[in-house]
């Protein structure tokens, strides 16, 4: 399943596991293993920087080729806000649903606000957030 692309770039998952596929040389990555399927992925519009989401948040650095994890887990979905910052919302069924802001160079994330929008309603793909 495709993630995120971008010209330059593919975040896929095969079940478990998401990878990276760079469009011009067709060469993949393996970039992080998750426990059930991964939901969500943005490739950074400097192209630095991928965030990836599921059971755990993941940020992998593309010049550097180094994956941290970040301790937020089920993240239902993300969309970049600035150069290096993003938003994410974890799952939007849970009583702890939240908006969570995060600065991808220093790791750091901050409750933006709770999400009770969607608990006790019925799942959707299409999330308002």
């Amino acid at each position: 399943m495709q993630h995120a692309a971008n010209d330059q770039w593919i975040v896929g998952s095969l079940h478990e596991t998401m990878y990276l596929l760079n469009r011009e040389t067709r060469h993949v990555w393996f970039l992080d293993c998750f426990y059930g399927d991964p939901t969500c992925a943005i490739v950074a519009e400097n192209e630095q920087w991928i965030l990836m989401g599921g059971d755990h948040l993941s940020l992998y650095d593309i010049f550097k080729g180094h994956l941290s994890e970040i301790d937020l887990p089920w993240v239902f979905a993300m969309r970049q806000t600035d150069t290096w910052k993003a938003e994410i919302l974890t799952d939007p069924w849970h009583e702890d649903a939240a908006v969570w802001a995060i600065d991808v160079q220093t790791k750091e994330l901050h409750l933006s606000r709770r999400f009770p929008d969607y608990i006790d309603q019925p799942y959707t793909e299409d999330v308002i957030w």
